[in-house]
């Protein structure tokens, strides 16, 4: 849902009057026409950020699942060097035990 810059539902509105843009489908202020706040945008352009907005989620999606992966990775790397180490010890004690 677009708004306008009055913080208002910008409503889909379409060209009336003859010319190439007739029956093109854009958003406009809410107070258009007896005010405006300047807020224009067509329908296809809409579409377009919208889409862009997609693949933005998608890849913020992504890099947040990556990051959570990448905490999980360092989690067991951290738990299998402590394991090394212990296995370490064990290992110097025993060799010390054996001489």
């Amino acid at each position: 849902m677009l708004k306008c810059y009055h913080n208002e539902v910008a409503p889909l509105r379409v060209v009336r009057h003859n010319g190439p843009r007739l029956g093109m489908k854009f958003y406009a202020c809410a107070y258009w026409p007896k005010a405006t706040c300047g807020f224009f945008s067509w329908v296809d352009d809409v579409n377009h950020i919208q889409e862009v907005q997609f693949q933005i989620l998608e890849k913020d999606t992504t890099t947040a699942d990556m990051e959570n992966e990448v905490k999980i990775l360092k989690e067991r790397n951290e738990n299998l060097e402590e394991l090394l180490a212990e296995v370490g010890i064990e290992c110097n004690e025993r060799r010390l035990i054996m001489e």
